[in-house]
């Protein structure tokens, strides 16, 4: 159903037959001997069986075919998984450790179907966020904001972190703020003093999860 990692298994698999093989070919045409197949197993699932599992680089524009049996002629029944991992279709840097690095100026950005990566510690309004990474090009205060910002999303969570590591639970951040703005957006604004020896991680993200540019 879309591009990702599928992992194709008996694992746990009810029935009388404990212990199968699975090969999965290219689903162009049906394979002749000597195809091996894009990928196999035999005994891949932990205890207490010897079922089979496998993970797969897939395609939604393609199809596969998979050949599932009895190790040696084993038969009987029970039931075969297919599991899919979708690659993520967010934007680039929606994980902090793909923030993208910036100093002064303005910058575009786009949360549409972003992922919450980050803590909200700071800001339980904080969802679908994507981050940026700014190193000061001297010390002296800082002012990070969405006020006047043009785009679809007018109501903006922003807060800040050192910039040494990417944060965990529990980290509420340097500063964050949600309606800083002035009328007639809910956007946000940060005001920091900050070092040029020093960067600074910004999770930017919309109010509950609203998306936009």
């Amino acid at each position: 159903s879309a591009d990702g990692t599928a992992t194709i298994h008996t694992c746990g698999s009810p029935g009388s037959n404990d212990d199968t093989v699975i090969i999965v070919y290219d689903g162009s045409s049906c394979p002749s001997a000597g195809d091996t197949g894009l990928a196999s197993d035999d005994d891949g699932c932990t205890s207490p069986n010897f079922n089979s599992t496998l993970d797969l680089e897939v395609s939604a524009s393609n199809t596969y075919l998979i050949q599932l049996g009895g190790w040696n002629g084993v038969q009987g029944d029970g039931e075969l998984y297919i599991e899919l991992e979708a690659d993520p279709t967010g934007p680039a840097n929606d994980d902090c450790a793909n923030a993208t690095a910036v100093g002064e100026g303005t910058f575009a950005f786009d949360n549409t179907g972003a992922n919450t990566d980050g803590p909200t510690d700071g800001d339980s309004n904080m969802a679908s966020d994507v981050w940026f990474l700014y190193t000061p090009t001297a010390d002296g205060t800082a002012t990070i904001h969405t006020c006047g910002s043009p785009g679809t999303l007018d109501d903006t969570v922003i807060i800040l972190y050192d910039g040494s590591s990417c944060p965990g639970a529990g980290d509420a951040g340097l500063a964050s703020d949600d309606d800083g703005c002035s009328s007639p957006m809910f956007n946000s604004s940060v005001t920091l003093e900050v070092s040029a020896s020093n960067s600074y991680l910004i999770q930017l993200g919309g109010w509950n999860g609203a998306q936009g540019d």
